[in-house]
């Protein structure tokens, strides 16, 4: 009798545990979704390097692009990178990947809501140097560039 009684507890402790760890899944699924993205298009601008924030989870670059529509005549764009870990992976540094004030060019993933910036993946700098940007961002990328060329064959 003792034994069943300990295995009904460890049974219920089991179903708990794998409740809470069901529930944890949208969110975590949600932090790595890319539904805000429109991943079915490449947008490319010429900007200057405002800010770039090494942070966890996600890297994030800030730029000045020109926008005669605006008082100052720019705009600032965030883009969006993937983690410090898979940003390094890449080549990416704190201190010697972008410097702040540098002309480069952005090829981005745009915002489905229409506002200045996206998922960043490429930057080429004005020396020419290539940096890949969020994995998933060069993905899309290469696909729609294919994509164009068998449409052009």
């Amino acid at each position: 009798m003792r034994l069943l009684r300990w295995k009904s507890r460890l049974t219920t402790k089991t179903i708990g545990l794998l409740g809470v760890l069901l529930l944890q899944a949208p969110a975590a699924l949600a932090h790595h979704s890319y539904s805000m993205i429109d991943n079915s298009k490449v947008i490319e601008v010429e900007a200057t390097i405002a800010k770039l924030e090494w942070v966890n989870p996600h890297i994030f670059l800030w730029a000045y692009v020109a926008d005669d529509s605006q008082e100052s005549g720019y705009q600032l764009y965030a883009f969006e990178a993937g983690s410090i870990t898979m940003m390094a992976k890449a080549g990416w540094s704190r201190d010697g990947t972008v410097t702040v004030g540098e002309e480069v060019t952005i090829e981005y993933l745009p915002l489905f809501n229409g506002e200045p910036g996206g998922s960043l993946a490429t930057l080429t700098h004005a020396d020419g140097r290539y940096t890949p940007g969020d994995f998933p961002a060069v993905r899309y990328l290469e696909e729609i560039r294919a994509a164009e060329s068998r449409a052009t064959q």
